[in-house]
């Protein structure tokens, strides 16, 4: 097959590709979409994204940029037509590694998502990647999240129920955050 040829058939499908979200809802504060996806947001005790999943993409990509004056821990709740699903049946298990310490933890009947702390009055980056979360299936993802040079969190989790979802919300264990969230879809 020649390159040209292997182009035509990838078309739009290679690579990421950001997904505007239809709207935000926030529990608190200011938050917003930019016409190319990047939702933005102060001041907020959860982040409501909707409609970035669809039958278009497997799997997405969803990179949070946030700071906190408190020292909330960050997670993620499936959506679906405007309501979370809060149900205690989020799985994850947690490797921490800070200097030269690494523990391991298992959290069970979660209702969300754990991602990792947000450190107090600094800039924090999760990454995770969702699996399948329009798909009528569990949906799985890995996240991680880095507190400046020296403390690592790295979490697998599974929703252990097959719903299609089309959206997700930040939340949080306490205080309010500041930040950014993009979403990018690809197969």
């Amino acid at each position: 097959m020649t390159r040209s040829r292997q182009t035509a058939d990838w078309g739009s499908r290679a690579g990421l590709a950001k997904i505007v979200p239809s709207s935000v809802a926030v529990g608190s504060g200011t938050g917003s979409a930019s016409t190319t996806g990047t939702v933005t947001f102060s001041g907020c005790s959860s982040v409501s994204l909707n409609d970035v999943f669809s039958a278009t993409y497997d799997d997405y990509k969803i990179v949070i940029n946030v700071e906190s004056a408190g020292a909330p821990e960050l997670g993620i709740r499936m959506r679906v037509s405007g309501s979370d699903n809060s149900s205690s049946i989020y799985y994850s298990q947690r490797l921490r590694a800070q200097d030269t310490t690494v523990s391991a933890a298992r959290q069970v009947t979660q209702t969300y998502f754990p991602i990792g702390p947000v450190q107090t009055s600094q800039r924090n980056t999760a990454i995770i990647e969702l699996n399948n979360p329009f798909k009528t299936l569990k949906t799985t993802n890995t996240a991680t999240m880095g507190l400046d040079w020296y403390e690592l969190y790295l979490r697998t989790s599974l929703h252990d129920t097959a719903t299609s979802y089309t959206g997700f919300t930040i939340v949080l264990s306490g205080s309010t955050i500041t930040g950014t969230v993009s979403v990018y879809g690809y197969n």
